[in-house]
């Protein structure tokens, strides 16, 4: 049986695959920051290791932020 953690993962998990690259926001700056590339394996452990709240802001964001995973229609995956 698939619990709703379960779902989230592999909606997850299927956006890092159709992605072509992705990118990761960083804060490197003193009020700013930069998109880094990150390796698809990378995200897959963070997303198969995450608990189920961070699983939902990762895909519906929270009460301030649209979610974290966006895979756009360039094939391009960006994490906030």
């Amino acid at each position: 049986m698939f619990n709703e953690g379960d779902n989230m993962k592999k909606e997850l998990l299927s956006k890092i695959k159709k992605a072509r690259y992705c990118f990761a926001w960083v804060n490197i700056y003193v009020e700013d920051g930069a998109y880094l590339q990150v390796t698809k394996d990378t995200l897959r452990f963070i997303v198969k290791n995450a608990s189920e709240e961070a699983l939902k802001i990762m895909l519906k964001g929270d009460y301030s932020e649209n979610p974290s995973f966006k895979l756009r229609d360039d094939g391009d995956l960006y994490i906030n």
